[in-house]
């Protein structure tokens, strides 16, 4: 069977250019791939799925044609069980050969029909859950994380601020919309205003309305207006806006409680949540199951794009099921293949999944290890705890919730308010609307941290309750005399649920952090509930209806309030229980005004929101009204509370409508008692009904409910009833239950046989390479569950629990692992010992630490020019990440059902060889051991913030100084020679710096985590020296260089593979201070060792052409401007003689391509100290030039959409017409062009070039995050720079999120310092763009195992002008510590270019970088020609210097001696010290 569903953009009502299926659309080329599959695998069934617009008649003509008989027809979601409108067209075709006889001709044109039938009729069942049983609670940790995900989505989308219209071109049509309507000018649900001020009613998502256009906030009070016309508030409705259509537009469902259908770019706001809808809940609508979903770093638009072009899986499960079952006589192969094995027992195992047998097991022997140095001890599931029942009620009032911001486990820092009219408390920030009449509260001792309140209330509560002498079903029907008027039926269903709640065993599931603290029991048939209220502590007994019964059977809703109640005021299971009977008792209430005078009445809800329709804008209610009843006697059998009464209008005070009332005095005028919670009457809106529907009701709680919570209500009033001015109203009152004491009835702790396994005491691990194969036990518990356990428990066999079931199973487990989840609660770190083999490997585990894939490439076109982007390799992708999945957890948990004893069993094990491996995976190679440790927390919480700790710079004003340098000619302040002494002392003994990796794995429901680290030392002799400017650092670097005899010691290092070592120390310094070091030498040191200083300057890319190899080795100081390494001319010079072209945009693509160069680049320098190997290494720059343009080729693009998909198509359509143009094309598509096509690319196209670098272990590669060069100088480089680069850049290394959390340094982009050499204009590639950041003060440092990369140093704060070395005029204006040149005005002769002799190009002109002049300019020495910059001007390819020879490589002295070789790249050579 092939199930499809092709693309729909040309078919889309809302797309204004259409396409037909055969015009070479999007939806047509997808269509017929998806046909050509069909006519090559012949698939006996097809199912096709797309939107009702699609050509739907054409498209069963194209498969009648392929020999298929195919009919469609028209499904909607919400007739498939979902509350989703969604209308799609669904296409069954069937293979007319495939026809098998059995006795009697199959017609495939019967089936087809049969089919549409079916899905018509019996295979439909409409909705009959509402739309709030998809939406997760407010409090639920993924709305949480969907909420601040929406939030900062909605202030980066700037792609959706570009699509939203500006609010004057929408503001006419919302103000003929207000008119037409008479819906007045007033905003009530946002109180936005137009200088950018709002308000927001308190359940509103502030953080994500805030940021909506105002034109969405202006919809929504719109909308809010329509529905307070009739008698609607819309903040306590559930019903879905579309807030992305106009306002002359149907935005809302059809139906309360029905989505309408999702696109994947609509705004979906749920009224009565106040926010949108998210991601995760989207697919939910489509019928996903949310629980079982491993989401990672998917975006909420991502998710809702997901959720918006998926299918809906209850229709196409039911047409796939459908169409099996009636298509079985076209199944040949699969009929004979099931006949065949029908006997044959062994089948049974085919249908399991292959994640399905790996979960279960008749054993844990290859599973968990060490099960047998489990200790076994009784389990204690009774309260292990002293706490008064007092003290535990109070506690829960100052650890309870006071702001909705505080969430579950928060307290916030905010000062609190409470409202004493109708006691709801807020944060000061949170407290605006309803206004209320908040004061402040003041909290003395400090409130008690919630985690700990839960802590202590779970050791005081009992894990497992039974009910002592429940009554029968006998006793049960002896109440019937008491209940009112009910039908038989449903008196005889509710005695069931209630006989089955009272006889049921609860277990503890969970405590749950609300306005009041509520723990939660389950049981087979029952839910109770102990809520702490500080007036009225109350267990309320829930009855859970058979799983069978559908669910708009009365008997639900009857079963909705609690069954049974009991008030625990001196003690937790103390006191007696009352049963709710259920049955309708009616009695008339008298409901009057109180006072005569105009100030009784005020403004009505309506009148308040500005509407000017005349019924409502003279509407008036009164402040106060007094409720009599007829018959007080009957009343008092029938009511749970007194109603009768006095009450005062709140109307600032929330709830539907503004209809909070409050008691204020009882029927003799008297003050009610203010032990008891106070009495509210307040309109109750229902969820999903319509306004008709809701009621006025008495209740002593008036807060927001969420889905399936129940109010506790005293009485209903006749739902017609509505505040009004009338003076006396005489109206219906319901009780629907009476409440009927049981003497007998007690609810009592119980302790079941039940036995718990730790660890006796902690032993030394050793962990080799299959450590990680087997989870080490940690824990085990037994519990007796009597004959008739939960479903979830496996009978007989032990099932592995997974991630997609984790959070249903541990809940199931909860009362059974409360007592015991901490008992190995350290959080210490164990070290343990890594075995032989395991470090000699370098801790490599390919089961924990699989080999990422290979990285491709691919070119995407940007504007004028192109951007290259990297690629996973796609074969070796997938077996990658089925790797990942398949490595061994963290966390083993096992649960097996005994049939023998009847126990249930659990058994935790935990994996930290795993963690370990993994995190031994990230650190680089070196030679040094590793070290290896774990721990284990196991009262976790996620912090949403990780707390960053205070960074400071240590001073040296109290370390010794050192002494005077030797060969110097001044001497050094006392604070000079302090920071030399302690470079000395850097570069000597410096302390090991550890490079650490931690790697963890959490069960969040567990409230567990385990932490794997790995660390080694390494050896870093260097350091940063931060002095303030202007202290002389460059004056102490020079006495580091004079103190220290690097001749000497150059002898006594060996260099690493593939470099030439140099005893020289290089400097890198912007270049504008090239010449001032140069100077600053000669000023401050005499000699260096027994000879003068001997010092080589490089200060643009020409000037290494008339370098030699003996002359670095030579010299004592290279001087480098830092723009020369990241020059054209070096960077060419370097891709040339390594055999490598490198692009010339900085990126990652360009880190891979240098780094690749760079190990070329060691090939060339063993092939150089070789003996004769000079023309070796010629032969391998000639034979690279000539194989450039094949070095790598780009893979394709991923999928294009819209306009781009167009825009290829149409190229493609042409290339198929001109195959020798596509072949051409093909030709010069490479990775690395050569040097003779780049000047093919757009003289306009900007190159952004990088300034300086920096000391890292290891190369960082990009994510694509901007164009951010990372140049990497390689100076002095670590041994195992060559297996670093083999790990992390050939094989794929992580992004810069996670190299950034090693302490990885990435590199900014800088702009280079640019001179002109004439005063011509030159192409626009050789601009600069503008500088990202400043270049600091780098390191200094000696040893072997040493990368590093310099700045810039300068002692003074002012902008300095450098002295031109020659007649000609030379203007360098600059920052200070930067080498990016400031845009002044000057005036520069126009002079014969001079090699070292930069100028400044004529005022307002774009400068030229001073390092791009092409080499025939720098051998001769004459100046460049002025270039035209008319289109018309062909543009001469420039001359590879690979066929040039500057490096005289040809010559018979480089032949013969090789340090005679010229323009050496700086990366070949291994320096002293790098500066």
């Amino acid at each position: 069977m092939l199930i499809a569903g092709t693309s729909c953009v040309d078919y889309s009502n809302l797309n204004t250019h259409q396409k037909a299926i055969d015009e070479g659309g999007e939806s047509g080329n997808t269509f017929y791939g998806m046909l050509s599959y069909v006519k090559n695998h012949r698939p006996p069934i097809v199912i096709l799925e797309n939107v009702c617009s699609a050509p739907w008649d054409q498209i069963c003509g194209e498969f009648e044609g392929i020999g298929y008989r195919a009919r469609w027809l028209r499904l909607d979601t919400k007739g498939f069980y979902i509350p989703h409108t969604r209308t799609r067209g669904y296409l069954v075709a069937i293979e007319s050969q495939r026809t098998k006889q059995r006795g009697a001709t199959v017609s495939v044109k019967e089936l087809t029909d049969d089919w549409v039938e079916g899905m018509k009729s019996y295979m439909q069942r409409p909705a009959s859950c509402t739309l709030d049983s998809f939406l997760l609670p407010t409090d639920d940790p993924r709305i949480h994380e969907g909420r601040q995900r929406l939030a900062m989505e909605t202030k980066t989308s700037a792609e959706r601020r570009r699509k939203e219209p500006d609010w004057s071109r929408c503001e006419q049509r919302h103000a003929r919309a207000r008119a037409e309507e008479m819906l007045g000018n007033k905003r009530p649900l946002t109180k936005w205003e137009e200088g950018g001020t709002f308000n927001f009613l308190d359940h509103i998502w502030e953080d994500w309305c805030s940021d909506a256009v105002p034109r969405v906030k202006d919809l929504m009070d719109i909308s809010h207006l329509r529905a307070a016309k009739v008698g609607v508030d819309t903040s306590y409705k559930t019903t879905v806006w579309n807030l992305s259509q106009n306002v002359d537009r149907q935005i809302g469902s059809g139906r309360l409680g029905i989505a309408p259908c999702l696109t994947p770019t609509m705004i979906a706001y749920i009224t009565n949540r106040g926010g949108p809808l998210v991601g995760l809940e989207a697919l939910g609508l489509q019928g996903l199951p949310v629980d079982r979903l491993l989401l990672t770093r998917e975006t909420q638009d991502q998710l809702a794009d997901l959720a918006g072009n998926a299918m809906s899986t209850t229709v196409v499960g039911s047409s796939m099921i459908l169409a099996l079952t009636l298509a079985i006589p076209v199944l040949e192969k699969a009929i004979e293949e099931r006949e065949d094995r029908a006997d044959d027992e062994s089948t049974q195992l085919e249908i399991e999944t292959l994640v399905e047998r790996s979960l279960l097991t008749d054993t844990l022997d290859d599973r968990i290890a060490g099960l047998e140095r489990l200790q076994l001890q009784p389990l204690k599931l009774q309260a292990i705890s002293s706490r008064s029942w007092a003290n535990l009620l109070q506690e829960s009032v100052e650890s309870r919730r006071w702001c909705r911001c505080e969430g579950r486990s928060t307290i916030s820092e905010r000062q609190m308010l409470q409202c004493p009219e109708c006691h709801t408390t807020s944060c000061v920030k949170c407290g605006q609307r309803p206004e209320h009449h908040y004061q402040p509260v003041t909290f003395d001792p400090p409130r008690v941290q919630p985690l700990m309140f839960a802590e202590e209330a779970k050791k005081a509560l009992p894990m497992v309750l039974q009910f002592s002498k429940a009554p029968t079903l006998a006793q049960l029907e002896a109440l019937r005399t008491r209940a009112g008027e009910i039908e038989s039926g449903l008196w005889q269903e509710w005695k069931k649920a209630a006989s089955r709640a009272l006889g049921s065993q609860l277990t503890f599931v969970d405590l749950k952090r609300q306005d009041i603290w509520v723990a939660v029991y389950e049981g087979p048939g029952a839910r109770l509930e102990l809520h702490m209220h500080p007036k009225r502590p109350e267990w309320r007994l829930f009855a859970i209806p058979e799983a069978n019964m559908h669910s708009n059977n009365p008997v639900r809703r009857m079963l909705e309030p609690p069954v049974a109640r009991s008030l625990c005021r001196t003690g937790l299971l103390v006191g007696s229980w009352d049963l709710a009977v259920p049955g309708q008792h009616e009695v008339k209430i008298v409901i009057s005004g109180v006072g005569d005078d105009p100030d009784a009445l005020t403004d009505s809800w309506q009148k308040s929101l500005g509407l000017l329709d005349s019924k409502y804008r003279e509407k008036l209610v009164w402040q106060q009204i007094e409720i009599e009843v007829d018959s007080p006697e009957t009343s008092a059998q029938i009511f749970d509370r007194d109603i009768t009464g006095v009450y005062t209008y709140l109307p600032k005070c929330g709830t539907a409508c503004n209809s909070l009332h409050k008691r204020i005095l009882d029927s003799e005028g008297d003050a009610v008692d203010s032990r008891e919670p106070d009495l509210y009457f307040f309109l109750e809106s229902t969820r999903t009904r319509e306004g008709s529907w809701d009621q006025f009701v008495f209740s002593t709680s008036m807060r927001r409910y969420e889905y399936d919570e129940c109010r506790p209500i005293v009485a209903k009033l006749d739902p017609q009833w509505r505040q009004s001015d009338e003076k006396t109203t005489r109206v219906t009152c319901r009780v629907d239950w009476v409440w009927v004491q049981l003497d007998d009835i007690r609810c009592e702790a119980t302790q079941p046989d039940s036995l718990y396994g730790v660890l006796s005491n902690e032993e030394s691990i050793t962990i080799d390479e299959d450590s990680c194969a087997k989870a080490q036990a940690l824990l085990t518990c037994s519990v007796f569950l009597g004959d008739n356990p939960s479903p979830l428990w496996p009978i007989d066999c032990w099932l592995e629990i997974d991630k997609l079931h984790e959070r249903e199973y541990l809940r199931l487990m909860t009362w059974m692992l409360q007592r015991i989840r901490n008992v190995s609660h350290d959080a210490q770190w164990k070290t343990v010992e890594l075995s032989e083999s395991l470090q000699k490997r370098h801790c490599h585990c390919e089961r924990c630490a699989p080999t990422p894939p290979a990285i491709l490439w691919y070119k995407r076109e940007k504007g004028r020019g192109s951007d290259i982007r990297a690629v996973e390799d796609s074969r070796q992708a997938a077996p990658f990440e089925r790797a990942l999945k398949a490595r061994p957890t963290a966390f083993q948990i096992h649960v097996q059902y005994s049939s023998d004893d009847k126990h249930g069993k659990v058994v935790i094990g935990i994996n930290p060889a795993t963690l370990i491996h993994q995190a031994a995976s990230h650190l680089p190679p070196r030679p040094s051991p590793i070290e290896a440790a774990w721990r284990l927390d196991t009262s976790y919480t996620p912090l949403p913030l990780i707390p960053k700790p205070p960074f400071t710079i240590p001073s040296n004003r109290h370390d010794e100084p050192a002494e005077q340098p030797e060969g110097f000619k001044l001497n050094l302040r006392p604070e000079q020679l302090r920071s030399l002494k302690w470079m000395q002392h850097q570069e000597d003994t410096a302390e090991p710096f550890i490079e650490e990796e931690i790697c963890e794995g959490t069960s969040d429901h567990l409230g567990w985590r385990l932490e794997g680290r790995a660390r080694k030392p390494v050896s870093i002799l260097g350091g940063v020296l931060a002095d303030q400017v202007g202290y002389g650092k460059t004056a102490i670097m020079l006495g580091l260089i004079a103190t220290r005899n690097a001749k000497r010691l150059a002898k006594e290092r060996h260099a690493p593979p593939g470099k030439i070592l140099a005893k020289a120390t290089c400097v890198i310094v912007p270049a504008h201070l090239v010449l001032q070091w140069k100077g600053e030498v000669t000023k401050f040191i005499k000699l260096i060792g027994k000879h003068s200083p001997k010092v080589v300057t490089l200060h643009q890319g020409s000037d290494i052409n008339s370098t030699t190899v003996e002359d670095i080795l030579d010299a004592d100081i290279v001087i480098v401007a830092s723009s020369m390494p990241n020059s054209e001319h070096y960077l060419d010079n370097l891709g040339s003689f390594a055999g490598v072209a490198l692009p010339n945009k900085a990126g990652r693509y360009f880190n891979a391509r240098l780094d690749e160069a760079h190990k070329k680049l060691a090939g060339q320098v063993e092939l150089l100290q070789r003996e004769g190997g000079v023309k070796d290494a010629h032969k391998v720059i000639r034979d690279a030039h000539e194989n450039a343009s094949h070095q790598e080729h780009f893979v394709q693009l991923k999928r294009l959409k819209g306009r781009a998909y167009a825009e290829a198509n149409e190229e493609r359509s042409k290339m198929l017409k001109n195959p020798s143009a596509d072949r051409e094309r093909s030709d010069n598509a490479v990775a690395g062009p050569s040097k003779s096509n780049r000047s093919a690319i757009k003289e306009s196209e900007p190159r952004k070039k990088p300034l300086t670098v920096r000391p890292v272990p290891k190369p960082v590669q990009q994510t694509g995050l901007g164009p951010q060069p990372t140049r990497t100088f390689i100076g002095v480089s670590l041994p195992t720079l060559k297996q670093v680069l083999e790990r992390e850049n050939l094989s794929g290394i992580k992004d810069a999120s996670s190299s950034k959390s090693r302490g990885k340094l990435r590199l900014a982009a800088r702009k280079s310092v640019i001179v002109d050499s004439d005063d011509s204009d030159d192409s626009d590639d050789l601009t600069s763009e503008p500088s990202s950041g400043k270049s600091h003060l780098r390191s200094s440092s000696q040893g072997s195992q040493d990368e590093y990369q310099g700045g810039s140093d300068d002692d003074s704060d002012t902008e300095e002008e450098l002295e031109p070395s020659s007649e000609d005029d030379v203007v360098v204006i600059s920052d200070e510590e930067s080498d990016v040149p400031r845009r002044k005005k000057a005036v520069a002769k126009k002079v014969a270019k001079k090699p070292l002799n930069p100028v400044l190009s004529k005022p307002g002109r774009k400068r030229k970088n001073m390092d791009t002049d092409n080499e025939k300019d720098a051998d001769s020495g004459r100046p460049t020609k002025k270039a035209k910059t008319t289109e018309a001007k062909e543009v001469k390819p420039k001359k590879s210097r690979a066929t040039m020879d500057p490096w005289k490589l040809g010559d018979k002295t480089v032949q013969e001696d090789w340090k005679q070789m010229r323009s050496p790249p700086l990366d070949m050579f291994h320096f002293h010290r790098l500066v």
